[in-house]
């Protein structure tokens, strides 16, 4: 028993010998021997594996697994879960980093709730402006049904209390770095991520409708979200790849739900649109094949749902409220609703994804380059 591993905490790497002594430096502060660092190399070019090492050699909690060829985070975080031994699984991103004392208490809390997956409030470290944002998940808490277990922490267990909980949840896009999963959960409903693509979180949220109890640990920031211009993700290459693996991950999202699930409505209009948007400067013949996949799915679709989520995210209501009439129009066609998209909904869209991680001069560029486009059609009369 005294060998048992408590945690896993697996970490995928690819070009980070900056950040990732750091990432590592935070997790053996903890000084708790019942934990193990699953480090994945996911063949990256710098000295990232060497300074694995180097921690490897002198810490027998920290253990390096590599890839043959790059599987991006999705892969490299299978790879780790694989191997995991522990009763929980933390994934941690190697450009970031845990709080102190954040591990201890963890396992506190998992054991008070004996929870599938522990969510908990994140730290954003702006790298650029040196910024801090504190980002409380659960925000409108008190609207929540829930067991309240302590000033600490809260417990959803029925069906109706779960499904708000994800609707609640949705508004803030937390990310899978900020669940605490029991590995057995995991494995028992074969949750693992998709391979090869981007997004390949975009799903994780939705894994905890199939949990028995979640417990939210209230105002707690155990991770440290590092807001950098070229991380995977944020930085501007592969832009058609990802824009692909977008669209990929929705269309899973759905045959996870398998159409049943209250939360498919809020899922399918606020993560796909939102992203399809964010994406909306590319060529026409990949925003129209998002379109089809989108208008394949309306039925799926809530009007009211889709509207919140225009609105979210800096559209204004009366012009969110004229798209959705528009988008559920059956004699809805398919380049008028590409226009729609491409004027100023898109861009409000797009100037709220990427002005927190893209240079300021880079986001007007873009814009101005939108405008000159749109310039000979404005579909809602914007101003």
């Amino acid at each position: 028993m005294t060998n048992q591993i408590r945690v896993s905490i697996i970490i995928p790497f690819y070009n980070v010998e900056k950040y990732i002594a750091e990432c590592l430096d935070s997790i053996l502060a903890c000084e708790r021997k019942d934990i193990e660092i699953i480090l994945i190399d996911d063949c990256g070019q710098d000295n990232s594996r060497q300074i694995v090492e180097q921690y490897s050699q002198r810490d027998s909690r920290v253990v390096l697994l590599s890839h043959e060829y790059n599987k991006k985070q999705g892969g490299a975080r299978n790879t780790g879960i694989a191997y995991a031994s522990g009763e929980y699984i933390w994934f941690v991103d190697s450009d970031d980093t845990i709080a102190f004392g954040a591990m201890d208490k963890l396992c506190t809390y998992a054991k008070i709730s004996d929870a599938d997956a522990l969510i908990f409030d994140i730290k954003c470290i702006y790298q650029k402006s040196k910024k801090i944002k504190y980002c409380n998940y659960l925000q409108n808490q008190h609207s929540l049904s829930c067991e309240n277990y302590s000033n600490n922490l809260d417990i959803f267990h029925t069906k109706e209390q779960k499904e708000q909980l994800v609707l609640q949840l949705m508004t803030s896009n937390p990310i899978v770095t900020t669940v605490f999963f029991k590995r057995t959960f995991l494995a028992t409903n074969n949750l693992y991520f998709r391979e090869n693509v981007f997004f390949e979180d975009s799903i994780t949220l939705l894994w905890l409708s199939k949990a028995t109890k979640i417990a939210y640990c209230k105002n707690s920031y155990f991770y440290n979200y590092r807001v950098r211009a070229n991380s995977t993700i944020t930085s501007t290459n592969n832009l058609y790849q990802k824009f692909d693996s977008c669209v990929q991950m929705m269309q899973e999202i759905i045959e996870f739900l398998d159409n049943k699930s209250i939360v498919l409505n809020y899922i399918v209009t606020y993560k796909l649109f939102s992203l399809l948007c964010w994406h909306s400067y590319l060529a026409k013949d990949k925003i129209l094949e998002a379109i089809n996949f989108l208008l394949d799915n309306r039925l799926s679709m809530d009007r009211n749902i889709m509207k919140q989520s225009l609105v979210l995210n800096g559209v204004s209501n009366k012009k969110a409220t004229k798209f959705v009439h528009t988008f559920f129009d059956d004699s809805i066609d398919k380049n008028y609703l590409y226009k729609c998209i491409e004027s100023q909904i898109g861009l409000n869209i797009f100037k709220n994804r990427i002005k927190s991680v893209l240079p300021i001069f880079l986001v007007d560029f873009v814009i101005k380059i939108k405008k000159k486009k749109q310039s000979s059609y404005n579909i809602f009369q914007f101003s």
